[in-house]
């Protein structure tokens, strides 16, 4: 860990360093060329200045921070190699458990035919007796509409037997017809209530 007094030391070089760069700074080198060694020195300076804030945010324990780092990757990939054999091992479970599979869905679809062999008997069977039924119940209101319609028919013509016996009568029989029928029909009435 950096103390106050190193760090303040380490400012007051970087200081000096910079103005020392800054004084003495050049023009440019006549050769197009050539080096240019003060803009080396300016370079240098700013990589300095960069690797030293590093290592005082870093508290200096870079060193340790990249140890720290491998000791996680290496248990990293400790860690994945032991999650590879793990996936393997329960692969290969799974591949016998599938292989075994094969048989139990054999049996499962056997019985499953079975099965429905058997529902589809007890649906043909359920559906004949329903259609019996249905036949039955269609037949029972066929007679019965029959009946209705034989009765309303009966009725009909007698009712139309009735009319037409009604006009007959208008016209044949006469007004003393009328009469005559009338007291024959009161004398039937009284020998009746005698």
């Amino acid at each position: 860990m950096l103390t106050k007094f190193g760090i303040l030391i380490g400012s007051i070089f970087w200081v000096m360093l910079a103005v020392v760069l800054f004084i003495f700074a050049g023009g440019e080198s006549a050769d197009p060329h050539g080096i240019n060694l003060w803009e080396i020195a300016q370079k240098s300076y700013n990589i300095l200045l960069l690797l030293d804030v590093i290592l005082f945010f870093t508290g200096g324990n870079l060193k340790t921070f990249f140890k720290n780092r491998e000791q996680s990757i290496k248990e990293e990939i400790d860690s994945a190699a032991r999650d590879r054999k793990e996936i393997e091992s329960r692969m290969e479970e799974m591949k016998q458990r599938v292989s075994s599979l094969d048989g139990e869905i054999g049996n499962i679809l056997q019985k499953a035919r079975e099965e429905a062999a058997v529902e589809k008997q007890a649906i043909i069977d359920k559906a004949k007796k329903e259609v019996e039924r249905t036949i039955e119940l269609t037949k029972r209101e066929i007679e019965l509409e029959y009946a209705v319609a034989t009765r309303e028919l009966k009725a009909r013509i007698a009712s139309l037997a009735i009319e037409k016996s009604e006009e007959i009568l208008k016209r044949t029989i006469k007004p003393d017809d009328a009469k005559k029928l009338i007291e024959k029909n009161i004398r039937h009435l009284e020998r009746a209530k005698k």
